[in-house]
């Protein structure tokens, strides 16, 4: 048992205003004279069972040994259906999207015999993509040898996104707006916006602010006129495009798009078969293309003048 008599020193007994804690010592934990027969040998394995962070090792072959519960949650396997598997194999020859390089990490980490860290997106069947960064480590026996490789994962997804963002709102900062001009300033957000995030993007324009005016709220009717400013993809010559540049169209007022535009929020849509039928009704002609292209969420966001 540990006492704890407050701060100072040389004092002999509690003062007032003086804390006294104690904290209890359990003997079989700290391992001193009168433990009883379960002994400490059970905590390493108690630890690395119970540890939320995956933990797999691997043989001088690079071949799997055995991994704790975390780890084999993050793959939905057993430890009997992965012995004896590559780094990254699910079932044998089958590699999980992105962890094809890591066997020959672990290869060189127990050739220097020195850690080294490891990051990469990984994809498991039927759940998101996922961002990994791994601390591969040499294990050695007690004359030095090298028995294996420890590989200590740490999913990072979200600081890697919250990183990207940054990233891309300071290269936004130096590449839109560079020059006083809508027309420009449309494509430039268009480029950057397929060079990072998006697969196709399509800015459009109320035509108030095409002839230069305030922007204002759009005419009251059924519909709102767009003016097609710049669209960028993905894929060469913007195949998923019904409306081409420099044309105007219409949305609805309760379309999606118009609806952002009255909230002045952007929103995101999940393409499901739901929405394809709406399509279908009120235009079938960009309902083909969502198919063809198999485009499955939609981002809205209004766009405001500052200044």
């Amino acid at each position: 048992m540990l006492e704890w008599r407050g701060a100072g020193t040389g004092s002999t007994g509690p003062r007032r205003g003086e804390g006294r804690v104690k904290v209890p010592m359990d003997e079989d934990i700290s391992g001193r004279p009168g433990r009883d027969e379960a002994g400490t040998g059970d905590l390493p394995r108690l630890i690395l069972q119970q540890l939320p962070v995956p933990v797999a090792f691997f043989d001088r072959s690079a071949r799997f040994v055995t991994a704790n519960p975390a780890a084999l949650s993050a793959v939905d396997r057993t430890g009997d259906e992965l012995v004896g598997l590559r780094p990254g194999e699910v079932s044998p020859g089958v590699v999980i999207s992105g962890a094809e390089g890591l066997e020959a990490a672990i290869e060189e980490v127990m050739a220097a015999g020195e850690s080294r860290t490891y990051e990469t997106r990984l994809r498991t069947e039927g759940t998101q993509e996922r961002v990994w960064m791994a601390v591969l480590s040499p294990i050695t026996g007690h004359d030095g040898e090298v028995l294996g490789c420890s590989v200590v994962s740490l999913d990072t997804s979200e600081q890697h996104r919250a990183r990207e963002r940054l990233s891309v709102l300071d290269r936004a900062s130096m590449r839109i707006g560079s020059r006083l001009d809508v027309i420009t300033t449309a494509d430039e957000l268009a480029e950057m916006a397929t060079e990072t995030f998006a697969d196709f993007v399509a800015v459009d324009l109320l035509a108030p602010v095409l002839a230069g005016d305030e922007p204002r709220a759009p005419a009251p009717g059924g519909t709102i006129v767009f003016h097609r400013a710049a669209q960028h993809s993905v894929l060469d010559g913007c195949p998923e495009s019904v409306v081409p540049v420099g044309t105007s169209h219409t949305f609805d007022r309760e379309s999606a798009v118009g609806r952002v535009l009255g909230r002045g929020e952007a929103a995101r849509y999940p393409v499901d078969e739901e929405s394809l039928r709406l399509w279908d009704i009120t235009d079938p002609e960009r309902a083909r293309s969502i198919r063809e292209h198999r485009i499955h969420s939609t981002m809205v966001a209004p766009l405001t003048a500052r200044g």
